[in-house]
């Protein structure tokens, strides 16, 4: 955990490593995880405690098969064309730590030295995270609070998470990237058509929100293929589909042991004007 990177959600001074704790000069005091984050959300904010250990299992699996391996490595590579020396990486929504985990190993074999820190709001994520990589800063906390300064971060990540565009603009220095993913309009749609009798697609509107720039509004698609019913479970139940379908719908699927997904996804990176 390094010094000077988060902040205190009490009194939004800086946190400073005190022993195995994070302590402001109030003398706010959080305690460092054994796996290594640090728990930033006040109880007030803890009515939702995020993806559930069922969910984040199901992600990791999914995700360790290579599936969205491209699209991480197109956010990658995103991320390193804006990075320099010190610049400050925050991944807001960072789940169990895939795609960040994948941004930072790009940053180091590029030679490129940065500050890479992971917000969310399932302990359980975090938790599973800090396996993955216990190099990069991670903190429990609520998209619509960040821990982190004012002005602070040259580029922020948002793949699929909720975001509070104020609050990016507060953290953002001027001049500041966010590199966001959304599901673009037929993203899933084979498992889709599985489940429901009559499938929506997404909505997918070109991002545009007030005080920033497009810089790039690009797409990622392609096929891959689950090969066990165990992937295809896997996939459904990192989804939110997985919280909003009936049982009935649901036993579609149990007997489904191979299918072919379309991943569609926008890539869009905004600046900060």
């Amino acid at each position: 955990m390094t010094n000077g990177i988060f902040t205190c959600p009490v009194c939004k001074q800086l946190l400073e490593v005190s022993g195995n704790s994070l302590k402001c000069k109030n003398n706010h005091l959080f305690d460092i995880s054994k796996r290594g984050y640090v728990n930033l959300l006040m109880s007030q904010n803890n009515s939702n405690h995020g993806d559930d250990k069922r969910m984040v299992i199901s992600r990791r699996d999914f995700l360790n098969l290579g599936h969205y391996r491209k699209l991480a490595y197109a956010v990658a590579d995103k991320v390193l064309l804006y990075s320099f020396k010190d610049c400050k990486i925050l991944d807001i929504g960072c789940g169990e730590g895939y795609y960040t985990d994948i941004v930072l190993n790009s940053l180091i074999s590029n030679n490129v030295q940065a500050e890479i820190s992971g917000i969310d709001i399932s302990k359980t994520a975090l938790d599973y995270a800090c396996r993955r990589n216990n190099r990069i800063n991670y903190a429990v906390a609520s998209a619509f609070s960040l821990p982190v300064p004012d002005n602070s971060q040259d580029t922020l990540i948002n793949i699929f998470a909720p975001h509070d565009m104020s609050e990016v603009t507060r953290v953002m220095k001027n001049n500041g990237k966010i590199i966001m993913v959304f599901p673009r309009k037929r993203h899933l749609w084979e498992l889709k058509q599985l489940v429901y009798s009559n499938p929506y697609e997404n909505e997918s509107p070109v991002p545009n929100f007030e005080g920033f720039h497009l810089v790039l509004d690009d797409s990622l698609k392609y096929s891959f293929e689950l090969k066990s019913n165990e992937e295809v479970m896997n996939l459904f139940d990192m989804t939110p589909y997985a919280y909003k379908t009936s049982e009935e719908d649901v036993q579609k699927l149990k007997s489904i042991d191979k299918l072919t997904v379309t991943a569609d996804f926008r890539i869009a990176i905004l600046e900060r004007a």
